[in-house]
């Protein structure tokens, strides 16, 4: 009798258990998926896609660290296309660090 009283407190704590560690070992997965998938982005090279549409949009030059001008047909292309160059640079550039330049004379 006493087993059968303790067997449902023992399951309880083994799935909170369980629980826990699912959730303690996918979510650096999760985070880490979430900016991979962002830098990922920005690192594929400008397609301007097949169809003539000439419009105006900005893609991340990884090389040169900068955002730039294309001209999108319209359709097909990848995901390193943005409507501005606001956009792309929050999405892909990262901030600057800012340095305290102090005089020491």
């Amino acid at each position: 009798m006493v087993y059968y009283k303790e067997y449902p407190k023992n399951k309880f704590r083994k799935c909170i258990f369980i629980i826990l560690c699912i959730v303690f070992l996918a979510t650096p997965h999760i985070i880490g998926a979430s900016t991979t998938g962002r830098m990922q982005r920005c690192r594929l090279l400008m397609e301007d896609g097949p169809c003539r549409a000439m419009i105006t949009r900005w893609w991340y030059n990884y090389s040169s660290k900068e955002c730039q001008s294309f001209h999108y047909g319209g359709c097909g292309g990848n995901k390193n296309n943005f409507q501005s160059r606001y956009k792309c640079e929050k999405a892909c550039k990262r901030p600057r660090k800012k340095y305290n330049v102090s005089n020491t004379t």
